[in-house]
């Protein structure tokens, strides 16, 4: 289909507020987060449709609005030192959505561009207020590591701003990808193991890994 912009002046993007992060959607609702850490959501069934009092604020922590994910039925709030969660429980005035407390995460990410998801797995580059870096995957609702220590002393001397992630499916794998200028890693969360992509050849790369048997 075409594309076509939204002129809502009560988008947040139209409203004078400065949206981060992609749209995500679940019950017939378009969501987007803005950098002051509110959540916005179109009108039912619309994605060109919006409403000035429909937003929630993700605040359990002071923090930045990073970018919002989907986990499962679930809204996923980053910020860039924390992680919320929200359920449509069909509120009829404002936001359909509530938070779930309990699943609060003291990590964020950075930026939007660090954030990445396949079907129903996010992974992603995190920072903590300690100021370390480190590769997350959600499982259960918590966070697992699977980076290991030279992966995240690279995020820090190249700059994780210097990086970009994105997730495919290559010959029936899901791939986490971390792309800098000169660098590409891959996980593979079905096998936990890192590779280095490093050649023009599709399917060449080398193996790296912190054990072995």
């Amino acid at each position: 289909g075409a594309l076509t912009q939204i002129v809502d002046a009560d988008f947040p993007g139209n409203a004078g507020l400065t949206t981060t992060g992609t749209f995500v959607h679940l019950d017939g609702y378009a969501f987007i987060m803005t950098t002051d850490g509110r959540i916005w959501n179109s009108d039912s069934s619309s994605v060109s449709s919006w409403t000035a009092t429909a937003s929630i604020s993700a605040n359990m922590s002071p923090d930045k609005g990073v970018g919002l994910s989907t986990y499962k039925n679930k809204i996923v709030a980053f910020g860039r030192e924390s992680i919320e969660f929200f359920e449509n429980v069909a509120n009829p005035v404002a936001s359909p959505l509530q938070r779930i407390p309990e699943l609060f995460i003291k990590l964020g990410s950075p930026n939007q561009n660090l954030i990445s998801n396949i079907e129903d797995t996010i992974i992603f580059v995190a920072s903590s207020s300690g100021g370390s870096y480190g590769v997350y995957m959600l499982e259960n609702y918590q966070p697992k590591k699977v980076s290991y220590s030279e992966i995240d002393s690279l995020l820090a001397q190249i700059g994780v701003g210097n990086f970009t992630a994105s997730a495919i499916r290559l010959f029936g794998k899901p791939l986490f990808i971390l792309h800098s200028s000169n660098r590409t890693y891959v996980f593979s969360p079905e096998d936990s193991l890192w590779f280095e992509w490093n050649s023009s050849a599709p399917l060449w790369h080398k193996v790296t890994g912190d054990t072995s048997e």
